[in-house]
């Protein structure tokens, strides 16, 4: 399960945010992206992330990403595919 910072930082929101709508006191079409990446658990991702191919498309992004963001989000999706795959060989 992906925790509020990681939500927030995925969707450029503060954690307050993430918290306000998981309480319900916010509405709208970003809370609903953010209730679903709440529901998505770790074994949701192995298929998609627990792969070298993978990494090596982080790799890329994060040495020739245009901008910050992406290079950014590269780095978040490349450790987390790295937690994924050491939770997998467990």
């Amino acid at each position: 399960m992906l925790t509020k910072t990681q939500i927030a930082k995925m969707e450029n929101v503060s954690k307050a945010y993430v918290s306000k709508v998981i309480a319900g006191e916010i509405k709208g079409y970003k809370a609903e992206r953010i209730k679903e990446l709440l529901t998505l658990k770790e074994e949701d991702f192995l298929p998609f992330f627990a792969d070298e191919i993978f990494l090596e498309l982080c790799n890329v992004a994060i040495m020739k990403g245009k901008t910050v963001e992406v290079r950014k989000r590269a780095v978040i999706l490349h450790e987390m595919a790295v937690k994924l795959i050491q939770k997998s060989k467990v």
